[in-house]
């Protein structure tokens, strides 16, 4: 892991001071269960862009345990999460949540599924993104950062069909494994190609999300 990054926000690139220095965790701290925290990714952060995004941090732990992909996210959504959503001060976000869930047959079993909102998830996956990608380059990311996941619809994209392109044309022996230490709880591998940073994340062995950074002077003749 790395302990020696600039000092300046990993976001929007603010010089920082000993004082004003915020770690922020890439994923966020509360992904991670007691005896999976070890060497856990941070990198420099203003208050603001340390701050902003609690609640969208808190929301998709839940969305994302909620899946179920390992025993893992299960064990800490039936422990840590639901005693998160019995507390006083959560009675809004369980309300949020309550309105955007329902049950649907899948094989026969009735499912929850949470309906969740395009702009947020997009916004969640930005930041670890741009995480990553000051972790590596050292510097802040500029252009167009971009994302889905195939567990996640999108509107008017076949996401699975998309996913499956994508994995296809990323050749695995020029992408490079991530520095990670929690492989049950989160990994990632990521390359640059044409100076466009593309990046694979997997959280709890099952819930995979593709993004990628685009130049502010892409064009399609760069590819």
């Amino acid at each position: 892991m790395k302990n020696a990054l600039p000092k300046i926000c990993y976001w929007c690139g603010m010089k920082l001071t000993d004082e004003t220095n915020n770690r922020e965790h890439v994923p966020p701290n509360g992904f991670f269960p007691k005896g999976y925290r070890e060497k856990l990714i941070t990198v420099p952060s203003c208050q603001e862009h340390n701050n902003k995004f609690s609640l969208l941090d808190e929301r998709f732990q839940i969305y994302i345990k909620g899946l179920g992909t390992n025993l893992v996210a299960i064990d800490d959504f039936k422990d840590r999460v639901v005693r998160g959503l019995n507390r006083e001060q959560n009675k809004f976000l369980v309300a949020s949540l309550s309105e955007k869930s329902f049950y649907v047959d899948i094989d026969g079993e009735q499912r929850l599924v949470m309906e969740i909102d395009h702009g947020h998830s997009q916004t969640f996956i930005e930041k670890i993104i741009r995480g990553i990608y000051f972790y590596h380059k050292e510097i802040p990311a500029e252009g167009i950062v971009q994302s889905f996941s195939p567990l996640f619809q999108s509107p008017n994209i076949n996401t699975e069909e998309l996913a499956d392109f994508l994995l296809d044309d990323l050749s695995p022996e020029f992408m490079i494994e991530g520095d990670y230490s929690n492989p049950d709880v989160f990994k990632y591998r990521y390359q640059e190609v044409h100076n466009v940073f593309v990046l694979v994340m997997n959280f709890y062995k099952g819930a995979e999300f593709i993004g990628w950074i685009l130049p502010n002077n892409y064009t399609s003749v760069n590819a």
